[in-house]
């Protein structure tokens, strides 16, 4: 998931020598992996050993990094970032929270990124900061 979210936020593949030490002895020649593909293995694992929480928080954590990239948090509910339909993601959490569905702990980590649970426009989401709606 390291590796998914640097890529991420530096808007690069990573080639195998940037990877932590535990991928990187799993793959015998230097080689540059797409993002897509990562994050597909990451999906892919995530599933067969992790929990519903688990991958609520690696989503959370592209989100973070997305906003490290660019930052903002105004994507559209089509946004899909490293194979992950991102948007429409972040637009569930959003209309969980208007309707009380969302544990206060998960509302809690949106809301420090700046997500706003009461604004949209044209399919996006705006932040709370002040700044960003100048």
């Amino acid at each position: 998931k390291r590796v998914v979210l640097l890529s991420v936020a530096l808007n690069k593949d990573l080639p195998s020598q940037e990877w932590p030490p535990e991928i990187r002895d799993l793959v015998s020649e230097s080689c540059t992996i797409p993002r897509h593909i990562l994050a597909r293995a990451v999906e892919i694992a995530s599933a067969s050993v992790s929990s519903t929480f688990s991958d609520w928080t690696f989503k959370a954590d592209l989100l973070s990094a997305v906003k490290l990239r660019d930052g903002h948090l105004a994507i559209p509910s089509s946004h899909v970032e490293a194979g992950v339909a991102l948007g429409a993601w972040l637009q569930r959490q959003v209309d969980d929270a208007q309707q009380g569905r969302l544990e206060a702990e998960r509302f809690d980590r949106l809301a420090e990124l700046g997500v706003s649970f009461e604004d949209t426009l044209d399919g996006k989401l705006l932040e709370k900061d002040e700044d960003f709606r100048k």
